[in-house]
């Protein structure tokens, strides 16, 4: 018998009146523990830390704490338990009604590799909130290959177009070490 908790796994051999644990791990939950929700202010925090044990650009524990607030209608969050493990930060912008402009996404570690951060987006497409979205947009750098693949794997799966332009140039920047930012829209798509 395997019980999981806290990203632990014990395992369990009967010993006929009780169990006796052999071994203990560190495991990725099963996939179908994984809840898809809204996010509440107190995930802001949890956000924050996961990008902070990441290579993710880092923003203030405030910026991720007002997303949930303000944005929770087209914010994502994975959860574990009550464990995040992986989250969207997105808005509608006010002047393009049509898109949803994903800012950031966050997988931990155990996660990666296992197709969450696609089922994120798609979560996030099909909440109520972006039933006028025909649009998906972020900006990714040049040398970020797995967002870059991502989104045109976002754009295979919905039988569209991902489009990269170029949008935030490298003189923007105030120093010398962020790379410039290209612009991914894919789309059209059409909910189902």
């Amino acid at each position: 018998m395997m019980i999981y908790g806290n990203n632990i796994v014990v395992i369990l051999i009967s010993l006929g009146k009780g169990f006796i644990a052999i071994n203990t791990q560190i495991a990725t939950a099963p996939e179908d523990m994984i809840r898809l929700e809204k996010p509440t202010v107190e995930d802001g925090s949890a956000m924050w830390e996961l990008v902070e044990h990441s290579t993710l650009d880092q923003n203030s524990a405030y910026k991720y704490i007002m997303m949930c607030e303000y944005f929770a209608e087209t914010c994502v969050v994975a959860k574990v338990d009550k464990e995040l493990v992986g989250f969207i930060t997105a808005f509608i912008p006010p002047e393009r009604p049509d898109v949803v402009f994903v800012w950031q996404i966050g997988v931990d570690s155990s996660q990666q590799g296992k197709g969450l951060a696609s089922k994120l987006l798609n979560e996030l497409i099909h909440r109520e909130a972006c039933e006028d979205i025909r649009f998906v947009e972020a900006t990714v750098t040049p040398t970020n290959k797995a967002s870059q693949a991502l989104f045109r794997k976002l754009a295979r799966t919905h039988n569209t177009t991902c489009d990269v332009s170029e949008f935030f140039t490298k003189d923007l920047f105030p120093n010398d070490t962020h790379e410039e930012e290209l612009n991914f829209r894919i789309g059209p798509i059409e909910r189902a």
